[in-house]
């Protein structure tokens, strides 16, 4: 119980990375629209999403929570409902994400470009799929199958 408090209360302390807001930016110029897909509790997640600003970035209705949908990363499920959400086919779609496992390889599944952003800290073990649809390399550790971007 303490643990949970005392995450909840870093949570209030997040902010986005520079190499995120490049990011975020440079999608919300070039994309019809944005979202969010993560796996999580309802409540722990709009607080971290509130911390980070979200709503600058993402309109509510492309807020996708695990728990209040019921499906989770890296099943196809949430990314089907991510599509109709948006209006868009899986062919159409891009996602950002830093998790191979739940973020590359479940939008991947599916049939999405995926770029898989990675912290400076952590290297990228994995590929992340095709960055044919995203022709810009933020200065930040990106890894792709096709194009390679390291800062």
């Amino acid at each position: 119980l303490r643990m949970q408090a005392l995450y909840a209360e870093e949570q209030r302390h997040i902010s986005l990375t520079p190499v995120m807001e490049e990011i975020l930016a440079f999608c919300r110029a070039h994309f019809a629209a944005m979202g969010v897909i993560t796996n999580g509790g309802v409540q722990s997640q709009r607080d971290k999403l509130k911390s980070l600003g979200a709503a600058r970035w993402f309109r509510p209705e492309l807020v996708l929570i695990s728990d209040a949908l019921g499906v989770m990363k890296p099943g196809p499920e949430i990314f089907r409902i991510a599509e109709q959400a948006a209006g868009a086919r899986a062919e159409d779609c891009v996602y950002v994400g830093d998790s191979y496992s739940q973020d590359v390889a479940g939008a991947g599944g599916c049939g999405w470009e995926t770029v898989r952003a990675c912290p400076p800290a952590q290297p990228c073990q994995q590929p992340s799929g095709s960055w044919k649809k995203v022709k810009h390399c933020p200065q930040s550790k990106i890894c792709g199958s096709e194009k390679s971007c390291t800062p």
